[in-house]
């Protein structure tokens, strides 16, 4: 398991298996934990989790980023999905020098 780091580009944060159990780490990230496996295992995989988050500088970062994908995958994500291209969000129509998909906060309100 590697996260290279953006901005930087050449850094990376790694955590080897025998720190993290892979399976665990994918169930975690996807929202599947409970169904995933026993509770101790849970458990123990939380804790470890939880050991990351108070450790280190590097460590902490390191879980930080982990908290991070699961909210990007599990709530974002989701919420994204269910919305329409050019009626909830888009390129802007104002500033076409603006690269980034945008909200439309008013395009469902008509007057």
């Amino acid at each position: 398991f590697t996260i290279r780091l953006a901005a930087t580009g050449d850094e990376k944060l790694s955590l080897s298996n025998e720190e993290m159990d892979v399976e665990l780490l994918v169930a975690y990230l996807s929202g599947r934990l409970s169904e995933s496996a026993s509770s101790e295992a849970v458990e123990e995989f939380l804790l470890r989790l939880d050991s990351l988050a108070t450790g280190s500088q590097r460590d902490a970062l390191v879980a930080d980023l982990i908290a991070l994908c699961r909210h990007l995958l599990c709530e974002l994500l989701p919420y994204v999905l269910q919305r329409s291209a050019n009626v909830h969000f888009g390129m802007s129509h104002t500033n076409q020098d603006l690269c980034t998909a945008i909200p439309y906060v008013l395009s469902l309100i008509h007057i």
